[in-house]
C-alpha cells in the first residue's frame, strides 16, 4: 500500500471541492462513516483519503464481525435443532457471506482509498463542464 505522500502533487491540490458536489456526496460519506466504511474525508473544502487513524476501527470491526460469526457457527454445531441439511447450509453460509462481504469491503477500501478521491473530484470536473442554464 503506497502512502499519500507518494501521489503527485498536484492531484492532492486538485481536490478542491465545491459546496454542491459536498452536498451531493456527504449522505454517501455519512452513512459509510456510521458503518466503518468511510472512503474519504471533507475538510476545509478538500477531500482527501480516509486517515490512517480511522483504519483502527475498522480492523476492531472486522475482528469483532469474524468473533461473532465464529462463536455463531459454533453455537449452531452444537445446537442442532434441526438435522435438514439446507437449514444447516443456510446457518454456516449466510453468517460466513456476512463476515467475508465485510472483509472484502475493508480490503477494498483500503487499497483503493486514493482511487475513490480522484473519482469524486472527476464527477466535480464533468459536473462543472456541463452547462445547466441551457
Amino acid at each position: 500500500m503506497t502512502s499519500e505522500a507518494s501521489y503527485p502533487v498536484e492531484v492532492l491540490l486538485n481536490n478542491r471541492l465545491e459546496k454542491e458536489i459536498q452536498n451531493v456526496v456527504y449522505p454517501f460519506n455519512l452513512l459509510l462513516t456510521v458503518t466503518f466504511a468511510s472512503k474519504y474525508h471533507i475538510r476545509d473544502n478538500y477531500i482527501t483519503p480516509s486517515y490512517k487513524i480511522f483504519d483502527v476501527p475498522k480492523v476492531f470491526a472486522v475482528f469483532y464481525a469474524l468473533v461473532v460469526t465464529s462463536y455463531k457457527v459454533f453455537i449452531s454445531l452444537h445446537l442442532r435443532l434441526s438435522y435438514n441439511s439446507i437449514t444447516t447450509f443456510f446457518s454456516f453460509y449466510i453468517p460466513l457471506s456476512r463476515v467475508t462481504a465485510f472483509l472484502v469491503c475493508y480490503v477494498l477500501n483500503v487499497i483503493n482509498c486514493q482511487n475513490n478521491v480522484r473519482l469524486v473530484v472527476t464527477i466535480q470536473m464533468i459536473y462543472k463542464s456541463v452547462d445547466f442554464n441551457t
